[in-house]
Formats: structure tokens, sequence, C-alpha cells
């Protein structure tokens, strides 16, 4: 090296030296700003100085961040929020996120305990990990009515959220949204949306009411799952599938409204809702995945329409007070050896008439030792000739049959209750209820 380019090398360190650096690159109405690309003329929201703990209070009070910014006569588009921009700025209480930002990054409001409100208009934006961490204050949020979708993760672990809203205008809700917001009671999802992205509302436990909009066609996975709170849900009829673990360990749920238009439900999608006493399996699912509803003690019944072919190992695992299980299935359903693993297998099960050798044939259903026929399957069959029956101030009535015609009467799940051999006309005296009443090959419901 030359002993002039050394000299010259000396003379730049020096000056470098003297000058004081910032990370960010200009300042606009107490935003600070980083110039992202000077020929596209995009900038991002930054904080003041070397590192975001180097100013402690450069924002407060109610921030409203700009969509353009006009600077040494260029307008700038503002389109991103960088790794924590307003961290740890103690002070600030409002935040107002334009349309036109496309990123927030990680941290990016990390430890803003006194915000209490955002108000978000950002049409689609990516966001970081942990946006709003340790925001405890955080009490209320706005989504504006150019939003389409809500970015993952956004709104996850803020705490103090009790209520959110989400417009008709808003169509996806990214994976994780409002995961761990442990004080959301209530959630109203909008019109618009159309997919529940993946632990969208885990571990919000202090959710119970819940209302889905009407265009939901995915509950994807873990959507609700460890919503501890939630006891009934309203499924809207235009979704189709509820992926693997999406209602898991929501132990309070009692009730859950499956449409007809499901014909996907996940794995352990409704494992461990150990309250929950009913449900109808929509029409169009054919196989049961593997631990659906494992844990469900509370379950009393269940009942397996005709198009079922297989149900999961371990799909009712754990299912103690089942009393019936009812299977519309002729030829029985594929099961594994764990299938009703811990399930009392002397519990009466209902298969259809003519089926019951099959099912005593058949792996593992062979397992259940009183298997019968369900009675209230058969549907009614005219006979010849004039046969009534009439319930009536806890009499049965049957007349118009012929001479020593049997009638045998049933409880609803098949349980022989009478039997005798009439002539013409005879009157059975019961209690107040409803009966299967067959006399020869008719079967009739009969309210006493």
């Amino acid at each position: 090296m030359s002993r002039v380019l050394y000299r010259l090398c000396v003379v730049v360190a020096s000056l470098v030296g003297c000058i004081e650096l910032y990370a960010h690159d200009f300042e606009a109405d107490g935003i600070y700003y980083d110039i992202i690309d000077s020929d596209e003329k995009t900038i991002e929201v930054t904080y003041q100085g070397n590192s975001y703990d180097e100013y402690s209070a450069e924002y407060s009070g109610v921030i409203y961040i700009p969509a353009t910014v006009s600077h040494e006569d260029v307008v700038y588009d503002v389109v991103s929020i960088s790794d924590y921009a307003f961290a740890e700025n103690l002070a600030i209480e409002e935040i107002d996120i334009p349309s036109s930002i496309a990123t927030i990054g990680n941290y990016a409001f990390k430890g803003c305990n006194d915000l209490k409100m955002v108000r978000f208009n950002a049409v689609r934006c990516t966001s970081g990990a942990y946006v709003f961490d340790g925001c405890n204050n955080l009490s209320a949020i706005e989504i504006g009515s150019s939003v389409i979708s809500i970015p993952g993760g956004l709104f996850s672990g803020c705490v103090g959220l009790s209520e959110v809203v989400i417009p008709d205008n808003v169509k996806t809700i990214g994976n994780g949204s409002f995961s761990s917001c442990v004080g959301l009671k209530q959630i109203t999802i909008g019109n618009g949306v159309t997919s529940i992205g993946r632990y969208a509302f885990k571990d919000c436990v202090s959710l119970s009411d819940v209302t889905i909009g009407n265009s939901v066609t995915a509950i994807n996975s873990s959507a609700f799952e460890n919503c501890t709170a939630l006891q009934v849900i309203d499924i809207p009829n235009r979704v189709t599938s509820i992926s693997d673990d999406a209602f898991k360990n929501c132990t309070a749920l009692t009730d859950v409204m499956l449409p007809s238009s499901v014909f996907e439900i996940g794995a352990y999608a409704f494992s461990g809702c150990s309250s929950l006493i009913g449900f109808t399996i929509p029409a169009r699912i054919t196989k049961i995945e593997v631990g659906t509803w494992a844990g469900c003690v509370s379950l009393k019944e269940i009942t397996f329409h005709d198009k079922i072919q297989q149900i999961g190992a371990y799909a009712f695992k754990g299912c103690t007070g089942l009393t019936a299980i009812t299977s519309q299935a002729v030829n029985p359903p594929k099961i594994a050896d764990d299938t009703f693993l811990d399930v009392d297998k002397s519990i009466p099960l209902y298969v259809p008439q003519g089926s019951v050798e099959s099912y005593r044939m058949a792996s593992y259903w062979s397992e259940f030792d009183n298997i019968k026929e369900d009675l209230s399957a058969v549907e009614k069959i005219e006979a010849e000739g004039v046969c009534e029956v009439v319930g009536c101030n806890g009499v049965l009535l049957v007349k118009g049959v012929a001479d020593d015609t049997i009638v045998t009467i049933h409880a609803l799940g098949g349980t022989l209750l009478y039997s005798t051999i009439v002539s013409e006309v005879a009157n059975i005296v019961l209690p107040h209820g409803i009966y299967l009443v067959q006399v020869g090959h008719v079967v009739e419901k009969v309210l006493l």
C-alpha cells in the first residue's frame, strides 16, 4: 500500500469516528423511517438510533402511521413496520396501522404496556413472531373495512382482549392469529370469512361465545384446541372439513351441531371433550379418523349411519360413559382392536335386522357380547287387512288383528318389555312413554 493511500485511509477513519450514525434514514412528523428501495420509493417504520433499546420514549400517545411520507421532495410508500420498531415504548396508548402496510416485523410492539387500542387497516400483510408481546393492557382492536386477511400470529398472547369482531370484508383468519388470548371471551367471525387458520384461537381458555359466519368452509387444525370455557358451537352448513385437533380438549363443550355439508373430520378433532353428551355424524362421512372422539367420557350413546365404512384406532378410546352403540350399516364397518379401548363391551350393540351374525363374526366387533337387532330402525310395513295400534291414557289398544297374532312391545333402545298372543282386540296397560309395538310383521312407534 502506498504511503499516500495509507494516509487517506487514516483520514477517512477519523472522519467516520466523528460522525454520529443512526440506523434510521430520516424522521418525519415524529416517526422514524428506513428506506427499503429508493427506486421503488418504499420505506419502513423503525426505531430511533442504532438499536431499539437505545431510546425508550421516542414514541408516545396516539401514533398514526401514514400510508405515504414526503422527504426531500420524494414521496415514499410506507409498506413495513420493522422488527422492534416500537418496542419498549411504554407511553404509547393507541396505534393506527394503514392499509399500505405489507409486513410487520418480530416484536414490533413488544413491551408497549400502556397500549390499549389498535386500529388495523392493512389489506394484506404478513407478521412476524410476538408482534404485541407483553402488551397486557391491549383491550380493543378495530379491523378496518379494507382488511382481507388477519395475519398469522398477529394478536397472539394479547391477554387483555375480551371481545373481537371480525367484519364481513375479511376472508381468512391466519394461523395462530389470536392464540393464547387468555382473556378473550367472545369472538364474532363475519360472513365473509371462508377459512379459520391453524391454532387461530388455541388456548383461549376464557372463550365461551363463538359466532361463525355462514361462508366458512374449513376449520383447520387446532383452531379451537384447549378452549376450555366453550360449551356450545354451531357450525354453519357450508363447512366441509374440520381438521385434526380442531376442538381437542374443549372440556366444557356439551353440544356440537355438525351440518350435513361436512365430509371430513380429522384425527382427535373432538378428543378430550369430556362434557360432550351428543352429536350426529354427518351423512357424508364414510370414515372416522384416529382418536376423533377419544376421551369423551360423557357420551351415552352413539349411532353410526349406514355409510360408515371404517372407524379408526382410538376413535372412542376411554368413552367410559357409553351405555349403547347403534350401527346402521348392514356390513360391519372396519375397526381396529383399540377403536373402543376401555369401553364396556357388555353394553348393547344394536345392528340392522339380519346382521347380528355378521357383527358376531367380524374382527373386534365380536368382542361385544350383547349384539341385538335394532327394531327402532325398522320401517313400518303395511299389513293386509285392518290393523290398528292406538295409545291413549296409558292404555295400548291393538285391534283388527287375526287370531293368535303375536304382539311384542319394546323400548326405543330395543329391550323387550312385553310379549303376548292376541285375538282381534287387546288392551295393554303401560306407563307413559314411547314404545315400539310389533304386531306380526308391522312395527309402529306409539306414544302413551
